[in-house]
Order: C-alpha cells, then sequence, then structure tokens
C-alpha cells in the first residue's frame, strides 16, 4: 500500500534535496580549488623561436602561486613567474636561454660551483643552432 505523501514529508524532502545540492556545490568548488592548486608537469621539447635546438626534452613544473604561476626547471635551478601558466612557462623557456647564454660567455674556470652545474645541466638539454 502506498505511502500518502504530507505536506510535512514534502518539506523534508525538500529541505533533505536542498542540504544535497548545497554540498555538492560546495564539494565541486573545493575540487576546482584543490585542482587550481597542484602542481603541472609541463614537457618541453622546443625552445622556438630562439635558435636554440633541445637535445632531449626536458619537464619544467609550474605550481599556482597566490596570484601568478611559477615555472621551474628544476635540474637547471631556473625560475619564472607569469599571470597564467603559459606565461609561465613562456617566461622560462626564455629564462632557459638567457642562462645558457650567459654562461657560454664565461670560461668553465671563472664560473662557480653552482653555475658550472647550471652549464653542465643544459648543455645536456641545450644546443646553439649553428
Amino acid at each position: 500500500m502506498p505511502v500518502k505523501s504530507t505536506p510535512l514529508l514534502k518539506h523534508k524532502r525538500d529541505a533533505r534535496f536542498q542540504r544535497l545540492e548545497k554540498e555538492v556545490v560546495s564539494l565541486r568548488d573545493r575540487l576546482a580549488t584543490l585542482e587550481q592548486a597542484m602542481p603541472a608537469t609541463v614537457p618541453i621539447e622546443t625552445l622556438a623561436p630562439e635558435p636554440y635546438d633541445v637535445l632531449k626534452p626536458f619537464h619544467v613544473v609550474v605550481c599556482p602561486h597566490e596570484d601568478e604561476y611559477i615555472a621551474s626547471f628544476v635540474e637547471a635551478n631556473i625560475h619564472a613567474t607569469g599571470e597564467t601558466m603559459a606565461e609561465a612557462v613562456y617566461n622560462v623557456k626564455d629564462m632557459i636561454v638567457a642562462t645558457f647564454e650567459d654562461l657560454l660567455e664565461h670560461s668553465e674556470a671563472q664560473l662557480g660551483r653552482g653555475p658550472l652545474r647550471q652549464l653542465k645541466v643544459l648543455q645536456d638539454f641545450v644546443r646553439k643552432r649553428t
């Protein structure tokens, strides 16, 4: 025998539905926040339009930080920021080229331990096109 719906039962069902709806919206917002806060790994296969070849592809890690993104080529200790993820990646690629050019202007004997290590790492991944 079916249960007759009363105004009280309808009110309880509607209230429960509204609570569930609010919880779904809250969970969706939390998921979006978590997704934005997660670092992304971006493969780098070219430094175009710069006249450099990528000898072997490498990755940069992009992390949101406050109102911007930080892109890092961790192995070479090179970092750059941008307002968007794409801008941060573009800027770190530009910083890789600028750092490499700067390091190549010095002899290995002139470089300190950190810059020499950076140069060696960059030489494993990047070569100036001739």
